[in-house]
């Protein structure tokens, strides 16, 4: 975006191909321009969908540069992942990232995937800086543990899809374990499609919200419709929850 701009860094998509006419274009952050700056291109393949874009002035699109990888899992130490990358440049070993989750190796993927595609651009490929760089990443609210015995895992995942990974990954971390959900959602988000994410992982159930105008009054809603055969109680606030869980 407007930071990549300021340091001279082309705007880049990396990741599915999305069409010139699909909708997911928006999706994808692509910005609109008028039509008169509508980057050109070299490429035969890409002249159609140039011209298209031109004529619409929906999107620019400036380079797309191909990237290929690989995640390998290796271990979980000290509630970091351990694993190897197939780069298309580079393989890179025994990568750390402080991050839990399969999902957190194949976003560590798409980071070196970039740095990959920029090379082709005239950046150069620190092998040093990547290990480092994902050694050290920090994501507040992704899987976070903040406390031990009992485990306390702080997520902030909040449509379906988040929470079906969210699901996958205690399912993958803690096996056989009682899991006390707590939670809270925004009224503007899929309260159903959440809850039914994350039902087939949770034991007990504590509804609450956040001291936020936009929260969820689970009390206004049919528990038994998405977490059916399950404790639940509902507590006022996330304070009050959290005391419920830890008795």
């Amino acid at each position: 975006g407007e930071r990549c701009h300021e340091l001279g860094i082309p705007s880049l998509w990396v990741g599915q191909d999305i069409h010139p006419s699909s909708p997911r274009r928006s999706e994808a952050g692509l910005r609109r321009i008028p039509p008169e700056e509508v980057a050109k291109t070299d490429e035969p393949g890409e002249a159609k969908g140039e011209s298209t874009l031109a004529e619409t002035g929906q999107t620019k699109v400036l380079r797309t540069l191909p990237v290929g990888f690989h995640g390998e899992f290796i271990a979980i130490k000290d509630h970091r992942q351990e694993f190897n990358i197939q780069g298309t440049l580079a393989v890179y070993h025994n990568l750390q990232i402080p991050l839990l989750g399969r999902h957190q190796i194949m976003n560590a993927c798409m980071a070196v995937g970039i740095i990959e595609a920029l090379t082709q651009i005239g950046f150069s490929l620190d092998l040093d800086a990547i290990k480092e760089g994902l050694k050290d990443v920090r994501w507040p609210g992704r899987f976070e543990v903040i406390r031990e015995n009992p485990f306390i895992i702080l997520d902030s995942a909040h449509n379906p899809g988040s929470c079906r990974v969210l699901a996958e990954t205690i399912k993958e971390l803690f096996p056989h374990k009682k899991v006390t959900l707590i939670l809270a959602v925004s009224s503007d988000k899929d309260v159903k499609g959440i809850c039914q994410a994350l039902e087939p992982v949770c034991d007990d159930v504590i509804f609450t919200k956040a001291d936020h105008p936009r929260a969820f009054d689970f009390s206004k809603l049919d528990r038994k419709e998405f977490f059916e055969n399950k404790k639940y109680v509902i507590k006022e606030n996330i304070r009050d929850a959290l005391k419920t869980a830890l008795k």
